[in-house]
């Protein structure tokens, strides 16, 4: 049997909540110019679904997971950041474990209000531009580095929130 929404919610919710804690507390020594590095691992009940490890400086971000969800994959990311903490390109790099190549690749140049995507599988690239506004981030699924990156951008500029623009 299944547990209820109701006895997995206080779980979901610390889970949550502790990973935004810790963003919102990195976010001065990232601003200051010192690199900010964190880890995360990802649980749904006890089953473990995805690690990731990442490091912000002033100007980039880098970071590796590993996601167990459907399958067994590494990732490999990294973005270039503007003075305002917005990314102005990002990469990423998809490649199963017994496997030193990437199966895909995906990079964004992101612009004033356009992101320009190109995936690449094997010997095909496909490119499209899509509408994304000021500061739109790349939604990678299990990602917390990248919504880390998006907090601190928030705890810098003195808001509680921010709007949400993500590509997919």
């Amino acid at each position: 049997m299944h547990p209820s929404w109701s006895t997995l919610r206080p779980r979901v919710l610390a889970a949550a909540g502790l990973p935004l804690l810790l963003a919102f507390h990195a976010a001065p020594a990232g601003a200051q110019g010192a690199a900010v590095s964190g880890a995360y691992v990802t649980r749904l009940g006890s089953d473990t679904v995805a690690v990731e490890e990442f490091t912000r400086t002033a100007d980039s971000i880098r970071g590796r997971q590993v996601v167990r969800v459907p399958r067994t994959q590494i990732r490999e990311y990294s973005g270039a950041l503007r003075p305002d903490g917005t990314l102005s390109s990002f990469a990423i790099a998809f490649r199963m474990p017994d496997s030193p190549q990437p199966a895909m690749r995906g990079t964004v140049e992101f612009g004033a209000d356009s992101a320009t995507v190109r995936l690449t599988r094997g010997d095909s690239t496909q490119t499209f531009r899509i509408a994304a506004g000021p500061g739109a981030m790349p939604l990678v699924a299990y990602s917390v580095g990248l919504y880390e990156l998006w907090l601190a951008r928030a705890g810098g500029a003195g808001v509680n929130s921010l709007r949400p623009g993500l590509v997919p």
